[in-house]
């Protein structure tokens, strides 16, 4: 859906804002603020070309080059909010498909994993990214207060190879 910011005619009765047609177009229009407020496709590191070879074990790794993601929770102001959707898009895959990678959202400052829903094994080994459970969105409630976070990876086994790559960290507000 496409919205334009649209300015409010000045009503002679103050008592009338409400009850009139003006409620949606400013609410159209403190979405739209709240929008530059929040950030989509904010860049998470990742990469297509240094993977996470063997011998690094199977433990949860950090993926490539990536970037800490802070989030201010402070008194549950954005997970409070229904309409508030923090989540996290991220490409993985695998060297061969006798072993799979999975990856999650830490919490770094309490050293701790969010509740988070849409992750899952990957066991694909397509180079362009387009098998199952290559491309995933992960969704995930944040703590209270002022927290950082980071995405890892964790693989099956250590035989092969993986990569973690195209990490992007979206806050927005949905309608």
């Amino acid at each position: 859906m496409s919205r334009t910011i649209v300015t409010l005619p000045v009503s002679p009765d103050p008592t009338s804002f409400g009850k009139t047609t003006h409620y949606d177009p400013l609410k159209n229009d403190i979405d739209l603020l709240a929008l530059g407020c929040f950030g989509r496709n904010q860049y998470g590191g990742g990469s297509e070309i240094v993977g996470f070879g063997v011998g690094v074990g199977t433990g949860q790794l950090q993926a490539y080059d990536s970037v800490e993601f802070e989030i201010d929770n402070t008194s549950n102001q954005i997970s409070g909010s229904a309409n508030v959707v923090i989540q996290v898009r991220v490409m993985v895959r695998v060297e061969n498909a006798g072993i799979s990678v999975t990856p999650r959202v830490f919490n770094i400052t309490d050293s701790s994993v969010p509740t988070q829903s849409g992750a899952a094994a990957c066991t694909a080994t397509a180079s362009d990214f387009s098998g199952t459970n290559q491309k995933q969105t992960i969704s995930f409630t944040p703590a209270s207060g002022k927290k950082r976070y980071i995405v890892q990876v964790a693989k099956s086994a250590d035989t092969f190879q993986v990569w973690c790559a195209r990490i992007a960290w979206d806050c927005f507000v949905n309608n």
